[in-house]
């Protein structure tokens, strides 16, 4: 059963004047426990695609934008402000692209988390510290209380993006959207953090959209997979078989890139 269907996505941007069009006809859906690996270029198209799915694009640049984006078979782009509000969050949660951005710098870890629960949940200030803490540790921060109370350019890259997904996991959602959250991490802690996400899935059967630039990557998180390329899906397909049976030549010119596919794909 899909938790997410996308249909015929239309965006249009603004640019100097002029309308630019920067998606073109983008569908796909996200079953439930399903993690849809969306890959393609910088540039591609997958950020603005992840970012139409919350509304969480301005205007500027936003000048158009049309189709469908079913949650639950709820139609999310006529939504007003408010009641997207109340489903970001809850409902669907969002890892940006880069921590030092994502997280607010004069405010501490244990602040920015426990704001987003009260947002969304009525309880108060000490429990939704008591809960913080027990989500830095279920996203494997060690001495979770000390690091409430730290600041972002106290923590390193690798625990700033497990900050991050602790936010997004703060009001349980089930389909959680991570937006290259790997790419500024060193191989170590990227292996580390994957194994995160794969673990966050099964222990809370949620759904994962996971967008990344990096064909290895998908290899070793994603079940399904979306190649974008100037604004269009070219490809989709199951992750074994985008690797072993690739039919469009954007998708095996990166696959070209990858210089060892044995072991790729899961059948």
């Amino acid at each position: 059963m899909k938790i997410l269907d996308v249909k015929n996505l239309n965006v249009s941007f603004r640019v100097n004047g002029k309308i630019k069009t920067i998606l073109q006809d983008i569908s796909f859906g996200v079953d439930e426990q399903q993690t849809l690996g969306i890959v393609g270029e910088s540039g591609s198209g997958k950020s603005v695609t992840a970012m139409s799915i919350l509304k969480l694009i301005s205007t500027p640049p936003l000048a158009d934008m049309s189709g469908e984006v079913l949650y639950q078979g709820r139609n999310l782009l006529p939504l007003s402000n408010t009641e997207m509000r109340e489903l970001r969050g809850k409902e669907i949660g969002f890892i940006f692209q880069e921590p030092m951005t994502a997280l607010n710098p004069v405010f501490t870890i244990g602040d920015q988390i426990s704001e987003t629960i009260m947002a969304h949940e009525a309880i108060g200030k000490k429990e939704a510290l008591n809960r913080g803490i027990e989500l830095l540790d279920e996203v494997g921060i060690p001495r979770p209380g000390l690091r409430m109370k730290s600041y972002p350019h106290e923590l390193s890259g690798g625990m700033r993006q497990r900050a991050l997904a602790a936010i997004a996991l703060s009001c349980n959602p089930r389909l959680l959207i991570a937006d290259e959250p790997t790419t500024a991490l060193d191989v170590t802690i990227q292996a580390q953090v994957l194994e995160l996400f794969k673990r966050l899935k099964r222990e809370r059967q949620m759904s994962i959209i996971f967008i990344t630039h990096d064909l290895r990557v998908i290899a070793e998180i994603a079940d399904h997979v979306l190649v974008m390329h100037q604004g269009k899906c070219v490809e989709k397909n199951t992750v074994n078989t985008i690797f072993h049976s690739p039919e469009h030549h954007y998708t095996q010119k990166l696959l070209s890139l990858v210089s060892d596919r044995r072991g790729y794909g899961r059948a």
